[in-house]
């Protein structure tokens, strides 16, 4: 299947709304998978966020507080390495900044148990 040609992609002013509404916002991505990483980066820094991208909770909380930054946003994968859960990651990060943070978990898990 070709891909698609970038250039031909218009924006309509929901998109600009969505990213007039995200610029200048601090975005943390957490997934394991440096492919995911990337692929999120690709597609975040076109909104102008300032964006941490992590493969844990603790390099996140490190990344955060070296830059004196308060996340806006976490979006993070439910599945981590070392069997570690997305949502335990979301309350760490929560709990640092004691703050009910923005958040959406996300999963390619196949297991339909997980589907809703």
């Amino acid at each position: 299947m070709p891909l698609g040609d970038a250039r031909k992609i218009v924006e309509t002013r929901y998109a600009a709304a969505i990213t007039d509404s995200l610029h200048d916002r601090v975005m943390v991505v957490i997934d394991d998978s440096s492919d995911v990483l990337n692929s999120m980066k690709a597609n975040i820094d076109r909104w102008g966020c300032r964006t941490i991208f992590a493969t844990d909770a603790s390099q996140a909380l490190v990344e955060l507080i070296s830059s004196d930054l308060e996340p806006d946003v976490i979006i993070s994968d439910y599945h981590l390495a070392n069997g570690e859960k997305g949502f335990k990651v979301i309350d760490q990060i929560r709990q640092e900044f004691s703050n009910e943070i923005f958040s959406v978990l996300m999963t390619s898990d196949p297991d339909p148990d997980r589907k809703s």
